[in-house]
């Protein structure tokens, strides 16, 4: 979407591998699934800081600032890496 930021396209990017719905990544991060709606529609184009951080959290990343802009970063936790060898079993399984 042309109004959405690049850290909101890089969050559309990561929903999308995620798999889960907007409705559970939004309540898991404790804001409104419309309020996420809005921030993939464009409809709202620079959500606040600390939602976007909130949300990237439940997705195994983090907010981080390069060259003054927030980008999304990997978290490397062991909850983190628990996550990322649920889905990897899950896409095997998926693949039998």
């Amino acid at each position: 979407m042309k109004n959405r930021t690049e850290i909101v396209n890089e969050l559309c990017a990561a929903i999308e591998q995620d798999r889960r719905s907007l409705f559970n990544i939004a309540k898991a991060a404790g804001i409104t699934d419309k309020a996420l709606y809005h921030w993939l529609s464009g409809r709202t184009p620079n959500p606040r800081i600390d939602s976007l951080a909130r949300v990237a959290g439940v997705l195994g990343l983090q907010v981080v600032l390069i060259d003054g802009q927030p980008r999304l970063k990997p978290v490397f936790t062991p909850a983190a890496v628990a996550v990322a060898a649920k889905r990897a079993r899950l896409a095997l399984w998926r693949l039998q």
